[in-house]
């Protein structure tokens, strides 16, 4: 996360220097390391579970998670940062798109947020 922070602050040259600067060690065993503890746990759930239940759980472990990032983003977030004003922003189209994100269609962006960020303006980048 930290990582991400930079790139979204500051540009992709600043989280590139993160990861190749003296933190690379530490880049470079966090990131494997998380996936493969993701993996196991996602493993052992997969053969204790039959396939239909590990869907059900999978599901009900990622989609209110989801739900809860894209209304906070959109209702608390993008109110709190715009430059339009709340009834521009709430009338755009770009605000009803972006909750186009809770059923995998991704919209990166929020009518008016963060327009002064290196990365166009992106409310989620990862």
């Amino acid at each position: 996360m930290l990582l991400h922070s930079f790139s979204t602050s500051y540009g992709a040259s600043a989280g590139d220097q993160i990861a190749t600067g003296p933190f690379r060690p530490l880049v470079c065993f966090l990131l494997p390391a998380f996936f493969a503890l993701s993996g196991f746990l996602v493993a052992g759930s997969l053969v204790r579970n039959d396939l239909l239940s590990f869907g059900a759980l999978r599901f009900l472990r990622i989609f209110p998670a989801l739900i809860g990032e894209v209304v906070i983003s959109a209702l608390i977030i993008g109110p709190v940062f715009p430059i339009l004003s709340l009834n521009q922003y709430f009338t755009n189209q770009t605000f009803y798109k972006y909750f186009l994100n809770v059923i995998g269609y991704i919209h990166y962006q929020l009518p008016g947020v963060f327009l002064g960020v290196p990365l166009n303006a992106m409310v989620n980048q990862q």
